[in-house]
């Protein structure tokens, strides 16, 4: 402000004595600004309040250097005001100056606009005084009055129609204005059209009562740019009338935490989208309680318990987990943090009241937050329910397999054609007495026979060649290197090959045969034998013949007849000679022959033969024991096939038909047989036909002369547990039925007991008892094909005890 020294210019500040004095007793300073010039005037003593020298003219410009820069700009917004013409022209402000001599003093100053009759504002004028009081109190406040300057949040305050009063420096920034932009504003200004609506409806009528908060978009007057804040505005009371004199407002730019939610919410949008366009089941549970926040469809249809087990825990909507592994693990990875894989992992799951189980190969991922720290667990599934038990059962079946081949003394092998290793199962490593589990193929050839050693590579080279199909097929000697053992075996195998027909792995297996190549030596052996007593007593008829030619010539047309007959013998001896390499069921009928034809000679010419007749008995004799033998055999190599046909099998029903079958041995005997009732196994029930025929036929066959025979049947259940040491059922289960089949007879020594059930083992001379010796042994087979087991007890001359053991 500037002074003038022009009596006239003091005059007009001071127009009457009386007021001069007044206001100079007042402690008063008085001012004037010209608001066309922009000049200044005031009288001594306002120069003496600010602390200006006497004749410094100045502008309105240079009178704000004198105000303390910190109160700058809200001077100069009071002024503005003051001359806005929708302003009521009224003017007051406190704040600090620096004078001439650099004191620093706090003033007062109040004063008024005046308007021409057309509206221009002619004069601005008014009073300035010490303010002591205004400087302690301001003292006090400064610091908050810093604060709210340097506040990060916009402050503004109006008065009760809305002009702006004051702003901070945010909110100058926010909304891009100056100082002297401010005292121009209204509130209205800044609140788009959108808004406005809402702010004469909701926001204005709760500012008058008091407060209002929320969320609002305001607008920058300039650019029309939208910013949404969240705003807390106050009504403004004098804190001694309580009388309302403007609003104040603090804001908050909510910009940047808008783009933040926004941000989160696309980042929240694609993390749902990918668990639910997850290819495996998926769910994110969080919290210590495992609350189930989001879940896909896969997962939903996995749990079962359908959409509505969102928002809850996980052991609230799926129970059954409680007492199973998934929540402690649950509870490990949210603790530390780390990852959790499984495989195959079992679990109970209940749908619609019934309980299944499943397994699942899964991953328990944690998910952690902005501050590292873990929020939840992410629960990715996949239902192999199906593999395993697929795997199960293959395994089952291996194992069967694996069984039905250990029970047919069969090996298994493999060779790797590029490394030339061959593996091979315990069997082969017993029979070849290895100890390794895998040798070299040039190796293998060792044990091999000389005289079979360059077949067998021969073979196997053909068997590597495509075009000869890959096939192998041999019988050979071997000779082990530890005992010099010397054994037969069969081996058959198939050549795998690669898409450019090289041979890759060839797959076999490998049976010891000797024991059914002595049976087929034996049976040879048997047949050669019977062949030369049948070339002898050929010679014998043929010399009959030709003495009864020669002594009765009306005995020719009987010679013609025993011509024939010795024609058919002829060919008779040529077919034997070939048995050794026929199977053993082709046998029977040639054996019929030869004993037809021994009842035609003996029917015949029994009174001619003279001692011939004991030749013919002792080969029919002897062709009815092969007869019987090969039939055992027969029987026995059938028994010693899997079962074919597996059904529910009555035994009352076997032994009815078994005691027909016997019927008139029991009566010849004078046999009595007591049967308890007997339960229905699973069974071939030809075979536990043949089984109990057998046992029963036994009983019958080695009764003690004079006592009359008596058999019982009895039939209970045993636990596994509770089987002697010495049984071992081909198949273990919990249960099995005991079948004791109990006779009178003669018995046997116990120290014999693994000899009865071999093949050919007989503890009795064919003079005392007939038989081949293979009953029991297909005894043996029938109850091992069924899963059980068949073990005896007895003592000589105290009868016998023979317990057969089936499966429940």
């Amino acid at each position: 402000m500037e002074g003038d020294q022009r009596p006239s210019d003091q005059k007009e500040l001071t127009e009457q004595p009386d007021l001069s004095f007044a206001l100079l007793a007042a402690g008063l300073g008085v001012w004037e600004l010209d608001p066309m010039t922009k000049r200044v005037k005031w009288d001594d003593q306002c120069r003496k309040l600010i602390g200006i020298d006497k004749g410094n003219p100045f502008f309105y410009e240079q009178t704000l250097s004198y105000v303390h820069p910190d109160d700058v700009n809200r001077v100069n917004q009071a002024v503005q005001w003051a001359l806005n013409p929708i302003s009521d022209g009224r003017y007051a402000a406190t704040y600090r100056t620096i004078g001439d001599d650099g004191q620093l003093r706090w003033v007062r100053s109040m004063g008024r606009r005046y308007v021409s009759e057309a509206g221009q504002v002619t004069r601005f004028s008014g009073v300035v005084q010490a303010a002591s009081q205004e400087l302690a109190g301001h003292q006090r406040q400064e610091p908050f009055a810093s604060l709210v300057e340097q506040a990060p949040q916009l402050i503004a305050i109006t008065d009760l129609e809305g002009r702006l009063q004051f702003i901070n420096g945010h909110g100058l920034s926010l909304f891009g204005l100056t100082p002297d932009q401010v005292t121009t504003c209204l509130l209205t200004d800044f609140i788009p059209s959108e808004e406005m609506d809402r702010a004469t409806t909701e926001i204005l009528p709760s500012i008058r009562k008091g407060k209002w908060s929320g969320a609002v978009v305001l607008m920058q007057p300039k650019t029309k740019q939208r910013i949404p804040v969240f705003c807390e505005v106050y009504l403004l009371l004098d804190t001694i009338s309580g009388t309302p004199y403007g609003i104040a407002g603090i804001m908050r730019d909510q910009r940047l935490e808008l783009a933040d939610k926004q941000e989160r919410l696309a980042n929240e949008a694609q993390f749902r989208s990918l668990i639910e366009q997850a290819p495996v089941a998926t769910m994110l549970l969080t919290g210590p309680n495992h609350v189930i926040t989001l879940a896909n469809q896969s997962m939903i249809n996995m749990l079962g318990k359908g959409p509505a087990i969102l928002g809850h825990p996980a052991a609230e909507v799926v129970p059954e987990i409680a007492n199973q592994a998934y929540l402690g693990l649950l509870d490990n990875v949210l603790a530390s943090g780390d990852s959790y894989q499984a495989t195959s992992l079992p679990g109970q799951l209940v749908k619609d009241g019934v309980t299944t189980t499943h397994y699942f190969d899964f991953t328990y991922k944690p998910m952690r937050n902005e501050q590292g720290e873990t929020y939840g667990v992410l629960s990715m599934a996949v239902d192999v329910t199906e593999a395993v038990l697929a795997r199960q059962k293959l395994q089952e079946a291996e194992e069967y397999l694996r069984g039905a081949m250990e029970l047919a003394d069969i090996g298994t092998w493999e060779l790797d054609m590029p490394t030339g290793l061959i593996t091979y199962s315990k069997r082969l490593q017993g029979l070849f007495e290895f100890t390794q589990d895998s040798i070299d193929m040039k190796r293998v050839y060792n044990p091999i026979h000389e005289r079979d050693r360059t077949r067998i590579e021969r073979a196997l080279a053909r068997a590597a060649n495509p075009e000869w199909g890959g096939l192998l097929d041999e019988e050979y000697t071997i000779v082990t290197e530890q005992t010099g053992r010397s054994r037969i075996v069969r081996v058959q195998a198939q050549m795998y090959f690669d898409t450019s027909g090289q041979p890759l792995k060839m797959v076999g297996t490998m049976r010891d045969i000797t024991e059914q190549k002595q049976i087929q030596l034996a049976l040879e052996q048997e047949v050669q034998q019977r062949t030369e007593e049948l070339a002898t007593i050929n010679e014998k008829l043929t010399t009959s013949n030709e003495e009864l030619a020669a002594s009765n010539k009306e005995s020719l047309a009987t010679n013609e007849e025993l011509n024939e007959t010795n024609y058919f013998l002829s060919r008779s001896n040529d077919n034997l000679e070939k048995f050794a390499y026929v199977a053993s069921h082709d046998l029977q009928e040639p054996l019929r022959k030869v004993q037809s034809f021994g009842d035609l000679l003996k029917e015949r010419y029994g009174d001619q033969l003279g001692d011939g007749v004991v030749y013919l008995d002792r080969m029919q004799s002897a062709a009815s024991r092969m007869s019987t033998l090969i039939r055992d055999l027969l029987t026995y190599s059938r028994i010693s096939t899997r079962r074919d046909r597996v059904n529910p099998t009555s035994l009352v029903e076997v032994m009815d038909r078994v005691l027909t079958s016997l019927e008139l041995r029991i009566q010849e005997t004078g046999a009595t047989v007591n049967i308890d009732p007997l339960p229905t196994v699973q069974g071939d029930s030809s075979q536990l036909e043949q089984l109990f025929q057998n046992l029963l036929s036994n009983s019958l066959k080695f009764r003690r002369p004079e006592v009359l025979p008596l058999i019982e049947l009895r039939a209970d259940k045993v636990l596994h547990k509770n089987l002697p040491a010495f049984v071992t059922p081909a198949r273990a289960v919990m249960t099995y039925y005991k079948i004791d089949i109990i006779d009178n007879g003669v018995g046997f020594d116990e120290k014999y007991l693994d000899r009865i059930f071999e093949v050919f083992q007989r503890l009795h001379s064919k003079r005392e008892f007939e038989g081949t010796g293979i009953g029991l042994a297909i005894c043996e087979k029938v109850a091992a094909n069924h899963g059980g087991a068949i073990t005896a007890s007895s003592s000589p001359g105290r009868g016998a005890t023979f317990s057969v053991y089936l499966p429940v």
